[in-house]
Order: structure tokens, then sequence, then C-alpha cells
């Protein structure tokens, strides 16, 4: 070690480089979410079914959470144009908790700034879609 630089020390400088590092990331990291929210799609959740649903959308087999929406309830959420599918397509799956069966919605085709209300009915079989500007 150099003479005048204690072991205690050259801890303190790398936490503190962990700290600029972190807060570097974090700064990043909400650049470009405001940068990406412009591209958004509402998504509004209505839900009729006895079960609380978790939501997700697809795209090419893969799922993103958006979240949950309590048994007869309504819930709100924001969808990037990045999680649609090819073209702006939006398809949709309900996972009821506690069943052992899901529902995935029709594909519909969005474009930034439109509202999709996404009606949950007590047999999923029967919900609906809608897309307003």
């Amino acid at each position: 070690m150099k003479p005048g630089v204690t072991a205690r020390g050259g801890r303190a400088w790398l936490a503190v480089i962990a700290l600029v590092l972190g807060f570097t990331a974090c700064a990043l990291r909400k650049g470009a979410e405001v940068a990406d929210d412009g591209s958004i799609v509402t998504l509004n959740v209505v839900n009729h079914n006895v079960l609380d649903i978790t939501i997700y959308t697809v795209r090419t087999g893969s799922r993103d959470r958006l979240g949950q929406v309590t048994s007869n309830t309504t819930a709100t959420f924001r969808v990037r144009m990045r999680q649609l599918g090819a073209g702006g397509d939006l398809r949709l799956f309900a996972d009821p908790v506690g069943s052992p069966r899901g529902f995935t919605s029709d594909a519909v085709h969005v474009f930034v700034g439109q509202v999709v209300d996404w009606t949950l009915e007590s047999d999923l079989n029967r919900s609906f879609l809608s897309v307003r500007n």
C-alpha cells in the first residue's frame, strides 16, 4: 500500500465510485423512460370476474406482465409500443389467479395515443376489446 493510504480510505473511495455509477445509471434509465412516454397506448381493464386477474401483453409467444386487476374493479395500464407485436398489434392474456385456464384476446391494431378498453366477463370467453382515440 502507498504511504498515507489506509485500507479504510480505499474502501471509502470505492463506495463513492459505486454511488456515482448508481446515480448515473438511474439518470440514464429515467431519461430513456421520458423519451419513451410519447409512444404510449392506454389500456383500461374492467374485471367483472370473481377472480383477480393478472394481465400480460403477448408478443411472438412471450408475455410481458402489465399488472393485476382485482375482482370487480377497473385498472389502467400504460403500454409502450415496443411491448407490442409487429406493426403495432396488441394481443393480451388474462391469467386468473387460482385458475388453470387463461384467456388470450384477439389481436387489435393500435396507434400511439389510443385507448383500449378490455372488459373481462365472468366467463372469460365472452370478454371483449374496444379501441378509441
